[in-house]
């Protein structure tokens, strides 16, 4: 992959820099640039390397090959039409992948359902994504098919001018009458 010149900030070490861009782990980036798998207008560079504007920063990190645990379950369907795709994400999944994670995620299962999400929004580990739902708990997620769609459902999360509700469903008595619930 290549990034362009002004892309990343200019006077930023590289590592830190590919590491809020590429939404990786610091210590593979830093691997990563060791390794000459990142070179910087055709050269290879230190971790410390500070990035000017005019660099051309290309990235050859290969992908791990990691067999992945299937989806816990299959999301469904809610809503789909050419800007954005409704889905009920189950409880047990993760919505996008995580350094330590080995299943599939949400954002898997979307590259297969709708594969014309794949570059849409500002990372490309999360295709679509506006808002997450933590691995434990289910309910409806909204994924922009578009750039377009991205960028409203972006200003309306930011706006707070989405609203979302919340249900606990408990099996038993309660302990207390009121108080907070952690997921472990």
């Amino acid at each position: 992959m290549t990034i362009p010149p002004s892309t990343l900030p200019t006077g930023e070490r590289i590592d830190k820099a590919l590491t809020a861009h590429l939404g990786l782990s610091r210590s593979r980036i830093q691997d990563s640039i060791t390794r000459g798998c990142v070179t910087v207008n055709g050269k290879t560079v230190s971790k410390h390397y500070a990035l000017e504007a005019a660099d051309t920063v290309d990235v050859n990190i290969p992908e791990e090959s990691i067999e992945r645990a299937p989806l816990a379950a299959e999301p469904t369907v809610l809503f789909e039409d050419e800007h954005f795709l409704v889905v009920n994400k189950p409880a047990g999944v993760l919505v996008h992948p995580t350094e330590s994670s080995r299943e599939e995620t949400l954002v898997d299962w979307i590259r297969v359902h709708a594969p014309s999400v794949t570059g849409v929004g500002e990372d490309e580990t999360r295709p679509g994504i506006v808002h997450r739902l933590d691995r434990d708990v289910s309910g409806v997620m909204v994924v922009a098919k578009t750039q377009e769609a991205f960028a409203h459902l972006k200003a309306q999360f930011a706006n707070r001018t989405v609203r979302k509700e919340y249900l606990a469903l408990v099996h038993g008595v309660m302990a207390q009458p009121d108080g907070e619930i952690r997921f472990s």
